[in-house]
């Protein structure tokens, strides 16, 4: 998840210390897959009653 952030918000950055290449030019998609992937995750855990982090064993 922090990576997710990380590269989301543009603070990630190579070895050199320069920017992630295709940054500025995907950042925008980052943000809108990012958002419907939690949106997705949010529905789905409403909808089954559990939370999405969770994983449960067969009895």
């Amino acid at each position: 998840m922090v990576d997710v952030i990380l590269v989301v918000t543009g603070s990630m950055h190579d070895r050199g210390g320069r920017p992630l290449a295709g940054q500025q030019k995907h950042q925008t998609t980052a943000w809108i897959s990012t958002l419907v992937l939690w949106g997705i995750v949010s529905v789905g855990s409403i909808v089954t009653g559990r939370p999405g982090s969770r994983v449960t064993a067969a009895a």
